[in-house]
């Protein structure tokens, strides 16, 4: 089933119905630009903003005293563990123009948001055409935690931008391998330097590249029978194409964090290493209690995504998981495949963070604010899972498919009244399975 959907996604049969879904991915993303333009005055200020506003404002004095020629270094706080490409660019803006810096700060926020949508709508049409890439953008901005947080956010959204659009990038560059190109090469690390640029935990974007070309070795080895020799210089190779990436990105990070001009190898290493384990051990209210965020249990980000993502999505999730695993050898085969493997690739951007912040004891607040940047590709997971539940079903009668669309927009219409009844609190959702917002507000931040 999996097998015969791909190849349903990127045939030439689907071209009729493929154009409807082109222009429905039009309507829909000048829908949701028109409601967050109207909107955007709706937002207050967050208190994190105020920290990135000193932050962007130190790094623009640091600049300025360097090109007057002063003693720039002087300038900087003793520890700066945060890159500067949205605080630096907001303080740039406010310099230029007669705006504030909590319009300059929303409209970038937003900007970021709604480009975030765009990555995601991109990566699925990259992976399984415009059905695919509208399911996508639609459940993405159906995520009421996610929609709050564009008008507002300073670090969290820019950063999930960055990492969506790095994904896009790094899924053109290994569907190219073993020869991804210069030009596939330098997008793909300068991407990734600017998602470095805006919160230093972009990093883990190296592994999901060291991972993409490692398949394509033991992959062409396996296929093609290579031998010793050819493995090792194959290796070599794809190694210089990953050692490209890494320096353009090193050089697109540069500029936007001044901290490190003076040790530019070790300094992003330590930042790095300081805000994985961040050392701080304020009160957060969890399941009706107040504990120290160093002390949280294990599950709390697992509790988190359980209480805040979407009845809807979390039942397409589960049940594309379930008939996935119903034919698990013929997946996992379809999966190791060039045209499958780009699904792990996804799946391992959305469901990696998570593992790695349970097991590194991480400390986390404010729900699932650091982790938003896993909800763009869970998104396109659960688009994916919604469209195999939709070939599924056909394969049984023709009216099942109907039935299951008719059950998605009533869902649709529903999630939609409670986003316009929250609004312009969409960041404070809890779904209708956790009790909702006036049993889990008592309870949860």
């Amino acid at each position: 089933m999996l097998h015969r959907l791909l190849q349903k996604m990127d045939g030439k049969s689907f071209k009729n119905s493929l154009s409807r879904y082109d222009m429905a991915s039009f309507c829909l993303l000048a829908l949701i630009w028109l409601v967050a333009i109207f909107t955007f005055a709706d937002y207050g200020v967050s208190w994190d903003e105020f920290y990135r506003w000193r932050g962007g404002q130190e790094k623009l004095v640091y600049y300025q005293t360097l090109f007057s020629g002063g003693e720039a270094q002087s300038m900087l706080p003793v520890r700066d563990v945060y890159p500067g490409l949205f605080d630096l660019s907001v303080a740039l803006l406010v310099e230029m123009t007669d705006l504030g810096p909590l319009q300059v700060g929303h409209a970038l926020s937003l900007s970021c948001g709604l480009l975030t949508i765009l990555a995601v709508w991109a990566i699925g049409r990259k992976l399984g055409g415009p059905r695919l890439a509208f399911w996508s953008a639609l459940f993405l901005a159906l995520l009421p935690r996610f929609y709050g947080h564009m008008f507002f956010n300073p670090k969290d959204i820019p950063f999930a931008a960055g990492m969506t659009w790095s994904l896009y990038f790094l899924l053109k560059w290994g569907r190219r391998l073993p020869e991804p190109g210069w030009k596939s090469s330098v997008l793909l690390g300068a991407v990734i330097g600017l998602t470095m640029a805006t919160r230093i935990g972009g990093m883990v974007l190296f592994g999901y590249v060291f991972g993409y070309a490692g398949y394509a070795l033991i992959h062409r080895a396996v296929t093609q029978r290579l031998g010793f020799v050819a493995i090792i210089r194959q290796g070599i190779r794809l190694s210089g194409w990953m050692l490209v990436v890494g320096l353009v990105a090193w050089v697109a990070l540069y500029p936007w964090w001044p901290a490190i001009h003076s040790n530019p190898i070790s300094g992003p290493l330590k930042a790095l290493g300081t805000v994985s384990a961040y050392p701080w051990n304020g009160l957060v209210r969890f399941d009706g209690e107040f504990i120290r965020a160093a002390a949280r249990p294990w599950h709390y980000p697992l509790t988190w995504l359980r209480l805040t993502l979407p009845d809807f999505f979390i039942a397409i999730l589960i049940t594309g998981c379930l008939l996935l695993s119903l034919k698990a050898k013929a997946c996992l085969r379809i999966l190791y495949s060039p045209k499958g493997f780009p699904f792990v690739v996804v799946a391992t951007a959305g469901l990696f963070p998570i593992s790695y912040v349970i097991l590194r004891n991480s400390v986390l607040y404010d729900g699932i604010r650091h982790l938003l940047f896993v909800l763009p590709p869970l998104a396109v997971l659960v688009a994916f899972a919604w469209c195999v539940l939709l070939e599924k079903l056909a394969l049984r009668a023709s009216y099942l498919p109907k039935i299951a669309f008719a059950l998605l927009a009533a869902v649709v219409i529903y999630q939609l009244s409670v986003m316009v009844r929250l609004h312009p609190y969409q960041y404070v959702y809890f779904n209708a399975l956790s009790g909702g917002l006036p049993v889990m507000g008592e309870r949860y931040d």
